[in-house]
């Protein structure tokens, strides 16, 4: 056996173990990027889920309030009044806000905050202060503008209405959300039919 037998026997040269180290060097480096990527696509995703999510509550919430909108005729009331950035009637409160008494004459407007808002009194008179109870809460933030129309049916000159002021209810309320400046939020229009019979309620 000769001498460069020997030594090729006797493990790597110089070189060899550069290559390998400049390989193994290579893939950690895209090991590392990809893991970058893969965290960076997964967070993002994850915050897309949660302001998804936010503003499926926000839909929820909308959908049950107005579902249930009445004038209160029944009662012996108007309460039901729709203007372009508010709407006022009689309905029933969600269950987490609704600590007096479900039914109650509910407004839901833009404040000064840009602030989607909930307020509420309670036709039910309240023992310990003889006044009826009220509150408010906040439904959707970040908000630039929020727009009511409300859909007249029937025969003369059925379409969207930007108020309404009626002893009935409107056959259609729709919702449309302008988010704020900078905000990548978006949402299509809610489009309610209140189903509650005046004399059913």
């Amino acid at each position: 056996m000769d001498l460069e037998t020997r030594r090729r026997e006797a493990g790597f040269t110089l070189v060899e173990i550069l290559v390998a180290l400049v390989v193994l060097g290579i893939l950690v480096a895209g090991l590392g990027q990809g893991m970058r990527l893969g965290l960076t696509a997964w967070t993002r995703q994850a915050a897309l889920v949660d302001e998804t999510a936010d503003l499926d509550a926000v839909d929820r919430t909308i959908r049950g309030l107005l579902v249930n909108a009445t004038t209160g005729a029944s009662h012996g009331r108007n309460d039901f009044e729709g203007e372009t950035n508010s709407v006022s009637f009689d309905g029933l409160l969600p269950l987490a806000v609704s600590a007096g008494g479900r039914r109650a004459q509910i407004t839901l407007l833009l404040d000064e905050q840009h602030r989607l808002m909930l307020q509420w009194q309670s036709v039910l008179i309240d023992p310990s202060t003889n006044q009826p109870a009220t509150g408010e809460a906040v439904i959707a933030e970040n908000l630039e503008q929020v727009s009511f129309a409300y859909w007249q049916s029937g025969a003369g000159s059925p379409g969207w209405r930007e108020k309404w002021n009626s002893t009935t209810t409107p056959a259609l309320i729709r919702l449309h959300f302008v988010f704020a400046k900078g905000d990548r939020r978006r949402w299509p229009d809610i489009v309610v039919a209140p189903l509650v019979e005046e004399s059913g309620v």
